[in-house]
């Protein structure tokens, strides 16, 4: 399908220039930015998972897509407490990928949550979010990383990108392990995330920069639903 220019490709055109200082921005903004995204899930575990019942038991509708937007809100609401009037970026919520569109009326691809440059706005730092309904089902979580992220349809112009998983059942480090061995590489810590389960795999894309992918679990399950499964768990291995 043939596509004409958006608006923001006639405002900032997509030449080498502006590959090179995008992904310059991305990098120098992505700590801050995921740090954010940290922020935004604390808000959110305390004021609305803290005491929720056990999350794989009741099923709720539409799960992911709520626990997404209540975490952008989040998100919103820390960035406005921590920039002081001064910003590089703004957050929002299911931003639009122009550049990897179809062309004529086709729906672009979007992001659950994105940090946009204040002034070119076609410069996205994304963030895909996923359930993980427990620490072995990462199937769709690795369809973003392997069908979006490295094949460059996703932050097709800078070399930072975050994934969240909401783990509702299981271990971090069981996800770790499970990530590792489907990516076939190391999940690598960073030191500015130490006591977070906050790993990274770098990608290479034929055309897209090399991506730094910031895989993020997030642990939605309750004080209480961890002590009645381990109840459960000591009755079992009783019997």
């Amino acid at each position: 399908m043939s596509r004409r220019k958006t608006l923001g490709e006639i405002k900032w055109p997509d030449d080498a220039t502006s590959r090179r200082l995008a992904i310059s921005w991305a990098n120098s903004i992505v700590e801050q930015a995921l740090k954010l995204v940290w922020q935004g899930f604390d808000i959110v575990y305390m004021d609305n998972l803290k005491d929720a019942p056990d999350l794989v038991e009741a099923h709720p509708e539409q799960l992911e897509r709520e626990l997404t937007q209540w975490h952008y809100i989040a998100i919103e609401r820390a960035h406005r407490t921590t920039t002081d009037g001064f910003q590089s970026f703004y957050p929002i919520h299911e931003p639009h990928e122009f550049l990897s569109r179809k062309g004529g009326n086709a729906m672009p691809p979007s992001y659950d949550i994105g940090f946009i440059h204040t002034t070119n706005m076609s410069w996205i730092l994304p963030v895909e979010a996923k359930l993980l309904w427990s620490s072995e089902a990462l199937s769709e979580y690795l369809k973003d990383v392997n069908e979006k992220y490295a094949t460059g349809v996703a932050a097709p112009q800078v070399g930072e990108c975050g994934m969240i998983g909401y783990l509702l059942k299981g271990t971090v480090d069981n996800v770790f392990a499970g990530l590792t061995a489907q990516l076939g590489q190391a999940l690598e810590p960073m030191v500015s995330f130490e006591g977070r389960a906050h790993r990274t795999t770098t990608h290479q894309r034929l055309k897209a920069p090399a991506l730094r992918v910031h895989h993020m679990v997030m642990s939605c399950v309750s004080p209480q639903t961890k002590k009645s499964r381990h109840v459960v768990g000591r009755r079992r291995a009783a019997e």
